[in-house]
């Protein structure tokens, strides 16, 4: 049996997500090599104003590296320390594992951590092309 045809990622997809610490708005600049992705992502509140801690804990950019498998898609967003960012001493990762992704939407929990906030355990995310 043939394998399904991967779903083609590659461009700037926008969405958003929400885990403990609130809100967040995403944008991912994806590249598809064959079933590697790669690429950025930059993750913003949806206030830079509201004064909470997670508006400033969701101030980042960072990289995107993945795999496509037919309609399923694993990837990590990986938010490095440093920078201009509010919080640049602390390292924020978030795994995303989806089933069922079409070449302009993808919806899924992801796993996260904040070196500084335990609260980004599990989140959701959705993002459209």
């Amino acid at each position: 049996t043939p394998s399904p045809p991967l779903v083609n990622l590659t461009g700037t997809w926008t969405g958003s997500g929400s885990d403990g610490l609130g809100p967040e708005k995403f944008t991912w600049v994806l590249a598809q090599s064959g079933n590697a992705l790669s690429g950025s992502v930059s993750m913003r509140p949806p206030s830079l104003t509201d004064g909470t801690c997670g508006s400033c804990h969701k101030v980042k950019d960072g990289s995107i590296s993945g795999t496509v498998s037919g309609t399923a898609v694993t990837l990590r967003m990986a938010f490095t320390l440093g920078g201009s960012q509010p919080t640049p001493t602390c390292l924020v990762v978030m795994d995303v594992s989806a089933s069922g992704v079409t070449s302009t939407s993808l919806s899924s929990s992801y796993n996260g951590s904040d070196s500084c906030e335990p609260a980004v355990a599990l989140g959701s995310i959705t993002m459209m092309r």
